[in-house]
């Protein structure tokens, strides 16, 4: 049956019972096509170039044979090895098409439920979950999804139908298949640290790009401006008499900074854990509301002590969102994109800082809200409005491209392989939480190095958006409350510098240099690793360092060292220097070390490894480049 006939035949028919009964009658048992697959699928396990590959252990074993692509409707075919009776419910039972499984028999009295109902041979459909039962040893042919194209042969001169085996998916020939040898690793690429062979309509893909971008960006983008908001409102209710109400002494505005930052530093990889855990499209939403309520919660402190009590479980609730949403966007786009995307969420802190100012100036215009006045009303009044974003999130945000309602079936199929092939060595998008690759994202050395620079331009950034409000009053110490609030906004949207005091526009320079840096870390972390557990623990790690200088920061500008601040300007200049050293250092040593990759024999050093022990390496796998 060729590729025309046999795609059309399933394409627009609705995944169930239907469909199996169909496939069954009209290319099932004693149907020429039916057995000719069968006896290539035989003949290539005496070959020895199916389901090669160990992923639950022994007793399920997979090969990759064709790749899903627009011409083949995103149809492809794997071969599976099965000798047990455990429930294996594949990664593509979730497809928008479901599975469709050739069963083949092995032993006498093999069987695979199906739909309807146990069978030896012929096909079976799976949907949604659907369980897959077996009896044991029997052989699969799974459909949809996939890897490269690409045979196992322990004979180099065997060249075996493949034609006819893929017909039904497939009308390409032999010569289009890459034929290799048993022991090379099952990832081939055009080149090292190149995209994989599968081509992707660039057009649809734009199309789809631009679908993502509408859907997914804006609403964390608006979620993280108000975790921010949120996090630096305590600089605006300070100026506003929150220092003098609570008689604040000393270094007590600077206490209550760093208990937020200890519980936002501890709780950094947990809970970006608990996202990959639980999905970003439920963790991000519920996260905001949670930090919602603490900030709403602020505006009831009537002492240092339960002031900083709230801002720590403040830093409890949003350590996993910077983090959570960079991972959560690493979901959707490509290495090559994400640093444009972390870009357009984390700009939202420096307009936090000046939305912020606005949002407060304007807050206390008002005479009263509720009982609450002056400096409470800014915190009422931004959390409710937090809480109220982060339940319309739960109902906007999707948690993943094969859930998103609003792309059709060919568009998630899409969203998942363009990114799934630049993930070298790894065989699926979305892999289960896994202590190796954990490990793996936390010490790359990437990831150190871009969290180390990541720290040192906190000092400047944290500090500049809790200690703005203090600095500007300095600088015009007769003004009023809301003028001072309404001041500290063009320093941090960095407009023109036409401002004639010296002093006050150097906070413009120290915005517009530092800022930038945040989106850049994140994406840098998101690139350079492979699994979707090490990139999660990865960005984790990177945030995590990242606000050590956010705990420094808040010991950087003292009471006491007012008005020319002199520590706190001093550290600033400091750490951005050795953050410019380092980067250059960084750069350096990873154009070197992917200089020697591309020298190394991939095949010699992955000979012998199972498809876990090849995901395990993540960066360590000698295809792997560092993106910069």
């Amino acid at each position: 049956m060729p590729l025309a006939t046999g795609t059309r035949v399933v394409q627009d028919l609705t995944p169930g019972k239907d469909l199996e009964a169909r496939l069954n009658k009209d290319y099932g048992p004693g149907n020429t096509f039916y057995e000719d697959f069968c006896a290539c699928i035989k003949q290539g396990v005496k070959e020895g170039w199916v389901a090669e590959t160990e992923l639950d252990g022994p007793k399920y074993r997979r090969g990759k044979i064709s790749v899903p692509t627009p011409e083949t409707r995103y149809f492809s075919i794997t071969t599976v090895f099965m000798d047990s009776q455990e429930e294996y419910s594949g990664q593509y039972h979730a497809h928008p098409y479901g599975e469709i499984n050739c069963v083949i028999q092995i032993d006498a009295g093999a069987e695979l439920r199906g739909m309807q109902g146990w069978q030896g041979a012929g096909w079976t459909l799976h949907v949604s979950h659907a369980r897959f039962d077996i009896s044991p040893r029997l052989y699969t042919s799974l459909t949809l999804g996939g890897s490269k194209i690409l045979l196992y042969s322990k004979n180099q001169n065997y060249q075996p139908n493949i034609g006819r085996l893929i017909s039904l998916k497939m009308d390409i020939e032999t010569s289009d298949l890459h034929h290799v040898d048993s022991g090379k690793p099952a990832d081939t690429t055009a080149e090292k640290g190149s995209e994989t062979t599968i081509h992707i309509d660039p057009v649809a893909e734009r199309k789809l790009r631009l679908k993502i971008d509408l859907a997914v960006v804006p609403t964390v983008s608006l979620l993280y401006l108000f975790c921010f908001i949120d996090r630096a409102n305590l600089g605006n209710a300070k100026i506003a008499g929150m220092d003098t109400e609570l008689n604040m002494k000393g270094y007590d505005y600077n206490i209550i900074i760093s208990c937020f930052y200890v519980s936002y530093i501890v709780f950094e990889i947990p809970t970006t854990m608990l996202c990959k855990y639980m999905g970003p499209g439920w963790f991000i939403p519920l996260t905001t509301i949670l930090f919602g309520v603490a900030s709403l919660g602020t505006a009831w402190v009537h002492t240092v002590s339960a002031a900083s009590g709230v801002r720590f479980v403040l830093g409890i609730f949003e350590a996993g969102m910077m983090p959570g949403i960079a991972y959560y966007l690493s979901r959707w786009y490509r290495r090559a994109e994400l640093a444009f995307r972390i870009s357009l969420y984390i700009v939202m802190a420096p307009l936090a800082g000046a939305f912020g100012g606005l949002l407060a100036s304007a807050i206390l215009t008002l005479d009263s809200f509720g009982d609450l006045h002056q400096w409470r009303m800014i915190f009422a009044i931004e959390g409710i409005i937090t809480i109220g974003l982060g339940f319309i999130g739960l109902v906007t945000l999707t948690d993943r491209p094969e859930t998103a309602r609003w792309l059709t079936a060919e568009e998630k199929v899409l969203a998942i392989e363009r990114v799934r092939m630049e993930r070298v060595g790894a065989s699926e998008v979305l892999d289960k939480i896994d202590a190796a690759k954990t490990w793996r994202g936390i010490f790359n050395p990437l990831t150190l190095s871009t969290a180390f620079i990541f720290l040192l331009n906190n000092v400047t950034v944290q500090g500049l958006a809790f200690f703005l409000p203090t600095i500007v009053k300095t600088i015009y110490k007769d003004a009023t409350t809301v003028r001072l609030q309404l001041q500290t906004v063009p320093p941090i949207s960095s407009a023109p510098s036409k401002v004639a005091m010296v002093r006050y526009a150097a906070t413009f320079l120290i915005a517009m240099s530092s800022f930038p840096f945040g989106p850049i870390a994140n994406a840098q972390a998101s690139a350079n690793v492979i699994s979707d557990t090490a990139r999660g623990a990865a960005i984790a790690t990177t945030v995590m360092l990242g606000n050590v200088g956010g705990l420094i920061s808040g010991w950087s500008f003292l009471p006491w060292d007012a008005p020319d601040y002199k520590i706190g300007n001093g550290l600033n200049l400091a750490t951005s220097s050795t953050a410019l050293l380092a980067g250059l250092a960084i750069y350096a040593w990873a154009k070197m070390d992917n200089r020697k990759r591309r020298s190394r024999d991939s095949g010699e050093e992955l000979q012998g490894l199972t498809q876990r022990q090849v995901e395990d390496l993540d960066w360590k796998h000698p295809d792997f480049m560092w993106r910069l």
